[in-house]
């Protein structure tokens, strides 16, 4: 019986995809649709159903590849802002 090779980059791109939703899972915003809405071009927008069925990863974070790297440009920004106060208060 042959075996059937796996495919490495599907592994390699579900653990950046892991790693994509531990940041959002600490960083991303309570407000954070709003931001996400405001990043896209106006008629290509999500709806605010899909954006929040990507965030409790009820969809395929490779099928909304766009949306997700939005979503993580957000909670970084405010990583980098929760860091900013953390320096300032100290």
């Amino acid at each position: 019986m042959k075996q059937i090779p796996k495919n490495k980059n599907l592994e390699h791109m579900q653990l950046h995809i892991d790693n994509a939703f531990n940041l959002i899972n600490e960083f991303l915003p309570y407000n954070y649709v709003d931001l996400v809405i405001e990043k896209f071009p106006k008629n290509k927008a999500p709806t605010t159903n899909i954006i929040h069925n990507l965030r409790r990863r009820k969809v395929s974070g490779k099928k909304h590849l766009i949306l997700l790297n939005i979503m993580v440009e957000i909670a970084q920004d405010y990583k980098k802002e929760e860091q900013k106060l953390i320096e300032l208060t100290t």
